[in-house]
């Protein structure tokens, strides 16, 4: 899949970059970066276009920022539901290595975010 053409052109062109690929707390963080940046694009194309006003552009980023909230007390008590990405990849190591990874980590992470 990508994550080894990535992998086989890191360790040809920036070797010390490839051990990135290879350590599943960066990518489990990566993809909750990656969900992040999709919902906050989501957020920059509804602010967009010729009929948006600043009072509707106030209303999204404050209905953002109480999604935010909901996310943050959800991803406190491990439930990573609103960052697909996130939860497929945890999926992905809890099904290939048979064993739940420590998501304490993250969690903090996104909390303090």
């Amino acid at each position: 899949g990508l994550k080894s053409e990535m992998l086989l052109f890191l360790v040809d062109s920036k070797p010390e970059l490839s051990t990135f690929f290879s350590d599943e707390k960066w990518l489990v963080k990566l993809a909750y970066l990656a969900d992040i940046f999709s919902h906050l694009n989501i957020l920059n194309l509804s602010l967009q276009g010729p009929d948006k006003n600043m009072i509707y552009a106030q209303d999204r980023v404050n209905a953002f920022v109480k999604k935010l909230s909901v996310w943050n007390a959800r991803v406190k008590k491990e439930d990573f539901e609103n960052f697909t990405l996130t939860q497929e990849f945890i999926g992905f190591l809890s099904t290939s290595y048979c064993t739940s990874p420590d998501t304490s980590s993250l969690s903090l992470l996104v909390s303090s975010h």
